[in-house]
Parts: structure tokens; C-alpha cells; sequence
């Protein structure tokens, strides 16, 4: 999982890191925009309709939950 850690993603990309659809990443993201801090990755709201992640947040989210014993 190497690459730049500043690389921005797709909801597909960042799902496929994940290992999750993107239907589920967005619904975390949706969670996340409304305070639940916990769920899923952070990510950058570029528009209305459009998000993207960061590859070293990504990265880091699923390396927080490795350590946490994988609850979401």
C-alpha cells in the first residue's frame, strides 16, 4: 500500500483500499459530515456532489482500526 500520501482519491479508490463499497464509504462519509467522528476514513468535501480522500488518511484510518481490532 505505497503511494503518495497526498494523492486524492475516488470514492472507488479510496473503497477498494478499504475494502468496502463505495456506497458504504459514502454512507460513513455522510455520518461523519453529521459529528460521527468514528465511522470510516476522513474525508474532503470538494462540492455539493463530489468527495474525495486522502491517501495517507485512508492509510491511517485502517491502520487505527487494525490496532482497535477492526470495529468500525
Amino acid at each position: 500500500m505505497s503511494g503518495d500520501p497526498d494523492q486524492l482519491l475516488t470514492a472507488r479508490q479510496a473503497s477498494d483500499l478499504c475494502g468496502v463499497s463505495s456506497s458504504t464509504l459514502n454512507r460513513w462519509a455522510s455520518a461523519r459530515e453529521l459529528g460521527m467522528d468514528s465511522i470510516g476514513p476522513v474525508h474532503i468535501q470538494l462540492s455539493e456532489r463530489t468527495r474525495v480522500w486522502r491517501r495517507g488518511d485512508v492509510l491511517d484510518w485502517l491502520r487505527d482500526r487494525r490496532r482497535a481490532g477492526g470495529a468500525a
